[in-house]
């Protein structure tokens, strides 16, 4: 295919000058039989060993091809407890190849590899296609004996959702008919070229799963999760994809992490023990004086009369500074610094904000901040501590009268015992329209010993921040539905951490979160489970069921695995018409440029009218980086285009020989014949990229031999010529 573009663009040069390969297996080991489990050994004594090194790489190579350019392996072996691994790894110029090989059983635990970064962006592997091999592989590197106690687990998310190239692929370890929790093969098959690059087996022998003599109905499991959730109404920041803008949204998040929860319907934590949910927020009470703002930014003595306060003293500092900073909003703060003791490295800093008078920092810190002693009571009781943090807040920060949450602390069932700081600290949220704000959080550290603040430290709330009315969001018992189902529970065994013996505990049937899909909050307006960065999961994980049969179908989808395709209600609708924005933004996506939320449109060569339309657009990033590149011109719409109507055949092929690098080859002048019975109907401007593309292979006339260049091009065929594009590396 790449011969026959570059004989065609010589001949189209001249013409304008005139007017899965498959590698064998290395089988240079063999795989010695697994090991018989071990006897218990005393506390302390290591595993033996009985896979030598020599064995280890055997066995790697056995199963991985290793090519004879690759240096090592580096060998290294990991013993803890009742395990040990060889890590091998090979090394060379374009990628290493990690392996893992079970010390005492044979097996291969683990694989990686590290793919050059240079590849082509485009998939070649459909999900079910890379579902097969993995399987294979399955078959091939799990021990024959495991596999009947695997079963597979679907997932409903692309390749694109991960931020990646690799399908994942897991089964998880089936026990008495309930999964075991952590125990599994995890498989990773790149989709462009369908190789192997992760897999991964955990399995603890010699662990006895006992079933209960009864269980927990899942509507008992359910009644005791529900409450201790609590689903709180939260606004949180959601960055748009590839850009640095965003916007506050409205959502439900758990105020506690999703618990264990045992036959007797008890929450219990990673230690086994029952634990409580948080205490509920607390507002903080500021009393009747109201805030007033600094009417001009306060100057050095004003701001220094502050520090001082909140840092207890009345000596002079032994540095001060002052510092403006932003363009459209400015921020001002002054900054003071003491040595806290003389005789030592210890100092004390403190920020005062200049232009609301508040404090924005208080840290004091040195070589005699020692921790507690093993069994020394702190003179200062956690709730002094507590009403010192409140009173704190209430002088230093009026700017938050009746916007600011107190958050009790939680109980930690894993919090260390060996080791107690000599502060408590204390939480707090601040509020907008009186709902928390995600991210905007103050901390207070109060010494355990003398009562004094130590630290204290706010967020940076941004100026001038949109926040959406409290309006229209569902109730707090259908975001808990839309959690659970998306989170998903059921029974499972679980082996719990004992801090008191510093060790695993044997499995226990427990009721505990299935992690069904990656749930971070639910959208509060529309009740869908959101992600980290807000998108919708239900969408995500929602698969094409229109485009069986179609022309386009493996385009399509493959399109759709890379994220450059969205779907709506699980559609594609490939028969339906494509607009200049959607065109855009597949373009942008496809060729992975960074869409433009700050483009000049003016400045690019718009007219008054098309760039005001163009900055308007719902896809006016993508529109921004696709001009940037070069890709779409402003000279290619009317000053009254329709962004959100459709784009003819010809538009489109001038756009996709653009982004494939050959813009000056579209322009020269009609050189290059092509087959179509309608050829003499291709504008001027679009004859050579219509050409190119046909001799290029990627378009075909109709039944009839025509292109129909100035039909609008369908949603399905764009995807065609924009699979083609994309899977070419741009010149």
């Amino acid at each position: 295919m790449m011969q026959k573009r570059i004989r065609l663009l010589a001949s189209v040069v001249a013409a304008a000058l005139l007017a899965f390969p498959a590698g064998a297996w290395a089988a240079d080991g063999v795989v010695p039989a697994p090991a018989a489990s071990d006897d218990e050994r005393p506390d302390g004594q290591s595993t033996e060993v009985k896979i030598s090194r020599e064995q280890a790489i055997a066995i790697a190579k056995q199963f991985f091809p290793i090519p004879s350019e690759f240096e090592g392996p580096n060998v290294a072996i990991r013993q803890s407890g009742d395990t040990a691994v060889w890590s091998l790894t090979w090394m060379s110029r374009e990628k290493d190849i990690d392996v893992s090989v079970d010390a005492v059983t044979g097996w291969v635990t683990g694989y990686n590899q590290w793919p050059p970064e240079r590849e082509a962006p485009a998939l070649t592997y459909t999900m079910g296609e890379a579902r097969k091999v993995a399987e294979a592989w399955f078959a091939k590197l799990v021990p024959a004996d495991l596999q009947p106690a695997l079963r597979f687990v679907e997932n409903p998310l692309n390749a694109a959702y991960w931020g990646g190239t690799s399908y994942q692929f897991s089964w998880e370890r089936v026990e008495q008919g309930y999964p075991v929790d952590g125990d599994g093969v995890s498989i990773a098959i790149d989709a462009r070229t369908g190789d192997l690059t992760n897999y991964s087996l955990t399995w603890r022998e010699g662990v006895p799963f006992v079933l209960p003599e009864s269980l927990l109905s899942r509507e008992a499991a359910e009644a005791s999760i529900r409450p201790f959730l609590r689903m709180t109404l939260q606004y949180q920041y959601f960055t748009r994809p590839g850009t640095d803008e965003g916007e506050w949204r409205l959502v439900y998040k758990p105020r506690n992490s999703f618990p264990y929860i045992d036959q007797e319907g008890r929450a219990l934590g990673y230690d086994g023990d029952p634990v409580k949910p948080a205490p509920d927020p607390v507002l903080v009470d500021f009393g009747q004086t109201p805030y007033e703002q600094p009417v001009v930014p306060l100057n050095r003595e004003a701001a220094l009369r502050i520090a001082q306060a909140a840092a207890g003293r009345t000596d002079p500092p032994a540095t001060s500074s002052y510092a403006e900073q932003g363009t459209d909003v400015k921020t001002a703060e002054w900054s003071f610094s003491w040595n806290r003791n003389p005789d030592s490295e210890s100092q004390i800093d403190v920020g005062v904000d200049a232009l609301t008078g508040a404090l924005t920092y208080l840290y004091s810190w040195g070589p005699d901040d020692v921790p507690l002693k093993e069994g020394e009571e702190p003179p200062v009781s956690r709730e002094k501590a507590e009403a010192t943090a409140l009173a704190f807040i209430r002088t230093y920060r009026p700017d938050l009268a009746g916007r600011v949450q107190y958050l009790p602390a939680a109980e930690d069932p894993l919090a260390r015992t060996d080791y107690r700081p000599a502060t408590h600290s204390f939480d707090f949220q601040q509020l907008e329209n009186g709902v928390p704000v995600t991210g905007w959080e103050l901390f207070v550290e109060v010494d355990e010993r003398t009562g004094d603040v130590r630290s204290f430290w706010s967020s940076t709330a941004r100026q001038g921040e949109e926040f959406p009315a409290v309006e229209g969001v569902v109730g707090a018992e259908a975001a808990t539905d839309a959690y659970l189902a998306a989170e998903g529970f059921g029974l499972r065994w679980v082996s719990l951490w004992s801090q008191e013996e510093n060790r695993q505990l044997p499995p226990r049937l427990l009721w505990a979160p299935e992690n069904r899909l990656p749930v971070s909050s639910i959208d509060a307006l529309t009740g869908v489970p959101l992600d980290y960065d807000g998108r919708d999961l239900i969408q995500a994980s929602r698969r094409p069921t229109d485009i069986a049969g179609h022309p386009a179908e493996r385009e399509i989808e493959l399109l759709w695995s890379r994220g450059v395709l969205d779907l709506v209600d699980g559609k594609f609708n490939p028969d339906g018409l494509a607009t200049a924005g959607e065109l855009a933004r597949w373009i942008v996506l496809a060729e992975g440029l960074r869409p433009d939320v700050a483009a000049d449109f003016g400045g690019m060569g718009a007219g008054e009218a098309l760039a005001r339309k163009l900055a308007q657009s719902e896809e006016s990033p993508y529109f921004g980086a696709a001009m940037r590149a070069g890709i779409i011109l402003p000279e290619d719409f009317p000053e009254d285009a329709n962004l959100s109507g459709p784009v003819s055949r010809e538009l489109f092929a001038l756009w996709a020989i653009r982004a494939m690098g050959y813009a000056r080859v579209a322009a020269m002048d009609r050189a290059i014949a092509m087959p179509f019975a309608d050829a003499d109907q291709v504008g001027a401007k679009y004859a050579n990229a219509v050409a190119l593309l046909s001799g290029f292979g990627i378009v075909q006339g109709d039944s009839d031999g025509r292109f129909n260049p100035q039909a609008p091009i369908t949603r399905g065929d764009a995807a065609k010529i924009l699979y083609a594009v994309s899977a070419e590396p741009r010149k």
